[in-house]
């Protein structure tokens, strides 16, 4: 990773249209980078770290996606709903039917709620993107 500001920030900015295939989580961070850089910076580095790819971790890319989609569906996230990885996991691999049991298993563990507030829009999400790809 480069070390002077600039450049550190064109890698974030880099990772992040990677991942996100888009600005938009650039644009909401880059407030917090420009008075906070090493947190961004270091934050983005865990996260290629956790994340890698799968050729040097255990888990697969749709694993970690499904993995993460249940957390932030049993801990209820809405601002905004985890639609983001729901589409990450069918793009890394996963089906709609995958999704919805990783949905189902939140429904057991945190009840109607976890499904109201988010689950249900990360399964629209799933299906949604399965569409797109030809694959629902």
């Amino acid at each position: 990773m480069a070390t002077d500001k600039p450049a550190r920030t064109a890698e974030v900015r880099e990772y992040f249209r990677k991942v996100f295939k888009s600005d938009d989580v650039f644009n909401d961070i880059a407030p917090l980078i420009e008075r906070c850089p090493e947190a961004v910076y270091h934050w983005a580095e865990a996260r290629r770290a956790v994340l890698g790819d799968d050729a040097k971790t255990a888990l697969s890319p749709k694993v970690k996606e499904l993995v993460i989609l249940g957390i932030e569906v049993a801990t209820r996230k809405v601002n905004d709903p985890p639609m983001g990885h729901a589409r990450m996991a069918v793009d890394a691999g996963a089906t709609v039917q995958e999704v919805a049991e990783v949905i189902a298993l939140c429904l057991l563990l945190g009840g109607m709620m976890t499904f109201r507030e988010s689950g249900r829009f990360a399964l629209k999400a799933a299906i949604e993107r399965a569409r797109e790809l030809g694959r629902a």
